[in-house]
């Protein structure tokens, strides 16, 4: 009997290999770029304690978030056990994404209360660099139902270090100039800051 059990194991084995085979060979031709594969593997390694979970739970947050996709990004990550999110939650670079997606989230949804109390937290972040600007329109388009309910001025936000910020932006990020100088703009029409130049 044992030796029965022996020499079918590697036949088993066999097939699995080929089913394997074939359902990877599925994937990539359904994902040729694997996109979605990468993904689940970072989301299987964000588990892990550490360094290495952190770093996969911040690759996940930003791949929802390159794919403007705030609402399953942010139901991911409220989805982690909560003693993994209380670990990551600390690391820069996962609370980085973590706040961007839930903004995402929040503006995606039309919710302006909570828009702009996410944004307030993402504008916060000194690591924005080229990204500012699009965090900034994103804010100023956050409208709750009634337009008589839009304050004149962004109480809890920074604007005067944000319109600086958005000023050495445009010679960070020549390519994104023209853009930031319209949000810009904008920032200091809601703000009534002094247009650039003055």
């Amino acid at each position: 009997m044992r030796a029965r059990c022996c020499r079918t194991g590697p036949r088993l084995r066999g097939i699995l290999l080929v089913l394997f085979g074939a359902v990877t060979l599925a994937a990539a031709a359904a994902d040729p770029d694997h996109s979605a594969i990468a993904p689940g593997v970072d989301r299987n390694h964000a588990l892990l304690h550490g360094p290495e979970g952190a770093a996969a739970a911040g690759r996940v947050l930003a791949d929802f978030y390159r794919r403007q996709d705030g609402e399953a990004g942010f139901a991911w990550w409220m989805g982690l056990p909560i003693a993994v999110r209380s670990r990551h939650a600390v690391v820069p670079e996962v609370r980085r994404w973590r706040y961007r997606v839930e903004f995402l989230r929040d503006a995606q949804r039309g919710d302006a209360a909570a828009c702009r109390f996410s944004g307030a937290v993402v504008l916060r972040d000194p690591e924005l660099g080229c990204d500012r600007a699009e965090q900034v329109r994103r804010y100023l388009d956050c409208r709750p139902a009634d337009p008589s309910d839009v304050p004149s001025d962004l109480p809890g936000l920074p604007t005067d270090a944000l319109i600086a910020q958005l000023d050495r932006d445009t010679e960070n990020c020549p390519l994104l100039a023209t853009r930031i100088v319209e949000v810009r703009a904008r920032l200091a029409a809601a703000t009534g800051a002094k247009p650039s130049g003055q």
